[in-house]
């Protein structure tokens, strides 16, 4: 019995890293904890608990990390910041440039400029 146990284990580890592998790699798809739980093949609950559990923070929270780490690089390379934003998944420019400056202090412009020299 406990090389079942096992296994499930390791089965629903394989399934919350396959969500985790979609967040890193398409940040700007239209992925809702909805759609991972039903990849994962876990209620949206259990997901969330086990996501959580396995990488200590949400999948909500590592997506949006996530998208921000993306449009920090987006904009270094000379995308505007609509383009940006569009790209990494916010359909509204007042939506992602504020929470990029709650994610790292300044506007996606400000920082566009302060490194782009």
């Amino acid at each position: 019995m406990p090389r079942r146990k096992w296994a499930t284990r390791a089965e629903l580890l394989e399934r919350v890293e396959l969500t985790k592998k979609m967040i890193e790699q398409s940040p700007g798809q239209n992925l809702t904890i909805a759609s991972l739980s039903r990849i994962a093949g876990l209620s949206e609950s259990h997901f969330i608990r086990l996501f959580g559990d396995t990488y200590g923070v949400s999948p909500r929270k590592m997506l949006s990390n996530q998208r921000m780490a993306t449009a920090k690089i987006l904009l270094v390379q000379g995308k505007d910041v609509t383009s940006v934003a569009l790209e990494i998944g916010y359909l509204s420019v007042p939506t992602f440039c504020r929470r990029f400056k709650e994610a790292f202090g300044e506007t996606p412009k400000d920082y566009k400029n302060r490194n782009l020299g």
